[in-house]
Parts: C-alpha cells; sequence; structure tokens
C-alpha cells in the first residue's frame, strides 16, 4: 500500500502545475484526469488489501490532499475557516476514498461470486485452516475486511444472501453504488455552448478539445507527448 501511495503521489505531482493547480481548467476536468490516473494507481490492486483504520488513515490524508490542492484551497484556510472535508468533496463532486476502495472490493467479491466452484479464487473464498488458532484477537484477514465493507454498503453479511444477491451483475452493481453521493453519470453542470469564434486546444492524440490547458508547440501528457495547437470555431 505504501509503495501505491508513492506511486501515486508522483504521478498527481508530474500533472499538479499544468492541469490540477490551473485555473484554466473545469473542476469537472480535473475530477476526470484525478479518477483515472491518480485514484487507479492508488488503488491499484485494492480488491485483496485487508486495510485497517491506521492503512485507511493514510489513504484519506493524501486523498484530502489532493482535493485541497485541485481546489486551490490550503490547509491554513481549512483551519481558519472550519471548512468541512464533506464542503469540498462535494464542490468537487467527488467521494470519500473509502468508498472508492469498497466498490473495487464489492465488484471483486461480485466477480468471484459469479466464478465456478472449481476455481482457485472462489475455493480460497469459503476457504479455512484446520488447524487450532492462537490466544488473542485473530489477525485482521480479507474475510473480516470484506464483511466491514459489506456492512458499509448496507448489503446483509451472511454469505449465502449476498453472494445470491451477486448472482444478478446489473442487481450487484446497481446495489453497490447505492451510497454513492455523485454515481456515475450524475452531473449538475449545464454543458458549455461553444460559441463561433472560441479558440479550443486540441492534440493530435484525441479528438476531444483540451479548453486553455497549453500554448501551441507544447506537448499533452495524458497522450504520449502529442502536440498541441489552436482551432477556431467558426459555425
Amino acid at each position: 500500500m505504501h509503495s501505491r501511495v508513492k506511486s501515486a503521489a508522483a504521478a498527481f505531482g508530474a500533472l499538479q502545475e499544468c492541469v490540477f493547480v490551473s485555473k484554466r481548467i473545469k473542476l469537472a476536468t480535473k475530477k476526470e484526469v484525478y479518477l483515472t490516473l491518480v485514484v487507479n494507481i492508488l488503488l491499484y490492486g485494492s480488491e485483496c488489501w485487508c486495510l485497517t483504520e491506521a492503512l485507511l488513515h493514510r489513504l484519506r490524508v493524501f486523498h484530502h490532499h489532493c482535493l485541497r490542492v485541485m481546489l486551490g484551497v490550503r490547509r491554513s484556510a481549512v483551519w481558519r475557516c472550519s471548512i468541512r472535508t464533506s464542503e469540498l468533496l462535494e464542490r468537487m463532486k467527488l467521494e470519500t476514498i473509502d468508498h472508492y476502495i469498497s466498490l473495487r472490493k464489492l465488484r471483486w467479491a461480485g466477480h468471484i461470486a459469479r466464478m465456478a466452484q472449481d476455481r482457485a479464487p472462489r475455493k480460497f473464498l469459503t476457504s479455512w485452516i484446520r488447524r487450532p488458532r492462537p490466544h488473542g484477537r485473530p489477525q485482521f484477514t480479507f474475510g473480516h475486511s470484506l464483511n466491514k465493507t459489506l456492512t458499509r454498503a448496507g448489503i446483509t453479511t451472511d454469505f449465502k444472501k449476498w453472494t445470491e444477491l451477486a448472482q444478478d451483475r446489473a442487481g450487484w452493481q446497481k446495489l453497490i453504488y447505492q451510497t454513492a453521493q455523485f454515481p456515475p453519470g450524475h452531473s449538475t453542470e449545464e454543458r458549455d455552448v461553444r460559441a463561433p469564434g472560441t479558440i479550443l486546444y486540441v492534440c493530435d492524440g484525441s479528438t476531444e478539445p483540451i479548453i486553455g490547458w497549453f500554448l501551441d508547440g507544447h506537448s499533452c501528457p495524458l497522450h504520449l507527448g502529442a502536440p498541441i495547437g489552436r482551432v477556431l470555431l467558426t459555425n
């Protein structure tokens, strides 16, 4: 997990000046870049993590730091003005890092539940070791983590019941997104009207315009350094 945080911080830092702190880029665009690149790097393999509260705290700290950077809010302003993290998340239309981890873990759990009984991941889900337990509280296992995630999502922890729910893939996807404040497809921003005479910045690696990211001749970091030029809309 620590190496994931380090790699995600490197990716965020590489795009910080040109994307995340730029005032010319919309918050919706920053959000998509952040989720597509940084969060995917940060949570790669998190489906199998057994996260304690201490490890979760480190992920939350990183997520909140990136949130403040994208919104241009200093930590001192958060303390001075008593700005809540929930207010910043709502402004950015982002979920908590706990939610993104839960989504990945529940998607993977549903995928395993739909596997055939002879598949190794399906066998490991219900396997156990035939030996007496040591004294004291057992270590935090994947089963404990999964039950905690199911409870947070409002899904029963009864193995037979939730595995039956997971057989319906579409229904399972709808079920795990029920706690999301900003589910996929949710948008509160009005679509921009690009009037004639508007200058759009586009790169050779994408047909979608990149409004105000760079000047002519600069390279696009999201499309392998493709050159960027200007396009003037005429109709």
